[in-house]
């Protein structure tokens, strides 16, 4: 209330200075309406008398919310796990490099997933336990390779050499080993389905391997 009053005894004082009036000071007529106008203005906080802001409807875009991020149908998609580098490069330091590495590294499991290994010579390497997943290794020899739990689903092992090798507990699903040389291969315990890709008149049961659904 105090700043009405003072707001109208400016208005008053205004008025006077603009009439040019000498007159003593002298209480000030002010049309009521005038007054009522101001005391309106004042309250709800706009003392100059601006436009009051214009608040946007809530169905317009200014007063909606910030969509949320919708994920593809499916989810994220993730890329297949690949060679590790660092093993590729020992593996190229030869057989008796990487087989005192893997002697020295008991619990490690060399990652080969989808490696280009094709015509390597793998002769006599400790391949256990490797991961060899749609690994290439088309024409490789892998003579007395040992290869003991290796998870070779989906590898393709066409025309490998593969005498004398060790493939006991190997996973075998998927793997193609069309024209592979099995001579002498123990595969006693190793995996396969109805997909795998067997050398003619190669009998894998007879060899020790498990068919698997």
């Amino acid at each position: 209330m105090k700043k009405i009053l003072f707001s109208l005894g400016m208005i008053a004082a205004l008025t006077l200075t603009a009439c040019g009036t000498s007159a003593p000071p002298a209480t000030p007529t002010i049309d009521p309406a005038l007054v009522q106008s101001i005391a309106a203005t004042m309250v709800a906080g706009n003392v100059l008398g601006a436009p009051a802001p214009v608040v946007a409807p809530a169905d317009t875009p200014a007063a909606q919310s910030t969509p949320q991020v919708t994920l593809p149908p499916g989810g994220p998609t993730v890329e297949p796990a690949s060679a590790n580098p660092e093993h590729l490069a020992k593996l190229q330091e030869g057989k008796d490099a990487w087989n005192a590495w893997r002697t020295q590294n008991p619990n490690l499991r060399p990652e080969f997933t989808r490696a280009d290994l094709r015509g390597a010579n793998l002769a006599d390497y400790d391949l256990s336990s490797a991961l060899l997943t749609r690994a290439i290794l088309k024409k490789a020899n892998l003579a007395r390779t040992e290869l003991r739990g290796a998870n070779l689903k989906g590898a393709d092992l066409t025309g490998a050499i593969l005498k004398n090798a060790r493939l006991m507990k190997a996973r075998l699903q998927g793997a193609d080993l069309s024209k592979a040389d099995l001579t002498g291969a123990k595969l006693t315990g190793a995996e396969y389905d109805a997909s795998t890709k067997w050398p003619a008149g190669f009998d894998p049961v007879a060899a020790g391997a498990t068919l698997v659904p």
